[in-house]
């Protein structure tokens, strides 16, 4: 907003209290706040609404109150396969290496709405360390030289575990992994 608009605006709100405070909410990057607050950490893994990175395939089904079936192989991270289910009212894919007894949760998808715009990539990122206060950045292997501001694409590992990590992929959304599992 212009230095003028914001003086009329001011001069407005004298009248009619609130209308400045609209003005500037609609200039704040929204946040996903559903998303965030499912995130939690015990120092040793990440989380997202009751499903751990590293839970055993029962102990998932025990969490969702019904069984994951295979949705397709995954190729890329540490492979195996891909079952998407509804948490929370919200739509998350994992990355369980197989459907046997012995089957780990090995990666938790969960889709963002709003903008890819940098400012609320850093409003988001923001909102993720005051919920898990132990994230740190962890530069890109592909480009150690990019700073957490310039990156598109930041990955936070754990203090107490560098192994554990979340991805801020806008465009797909948090990807809670082994950091080894991203690329």
């Amino acid at each position: 907003m212009t230095a003028r608009f914001m003086l009329f605006l001011s001069i407005l709100s004298v009248g009619f209290p609130g209308v400045v405070d609209a003005a500037q909410a609609q200039t704040q990057p929204e946040v996903p706040t559903d998303v965030i607050k499912r995130v939690t950490s015990d120092g040793r893994n990440l989380a997202w609404g009751g499903i751990r990175i590293g839970m055993s395939l029962h102990e998932a089904e025990t969490v969702l109150h019904s069984k994951l079936n295979a949705a397709y192989e995954n190729e890329t991270g540490c492979g195996g396969i891909v079952a998407e289910t509804k948490l929370h009212g919200t739509r998350v894919t994992l990355d369980i290496s197989g459907l046997d007894p012995g089957s780990v949760v090995q990666g938790i998808q969960v889709p963002l709405s709003g903008s890819a715009k940098p400012e609320a990539i850093r409003s988001l990122v923001a909102s993720l360390k005051k919920r898990v206060p132990s994230l740190v950045y962890q530069p890109s292997r592909h480009a150690p030289e990019m700073t957490e501001k310039e990156n598109p694409n930041p990955v936070y590992v754990l203090k107490t575990n560098p192994q554990m990590a979340i991805l801020v992929k806008p465009e797909i959304g948090l990807i809670l992994s082994r950091e080894d599992c991203l690329d």
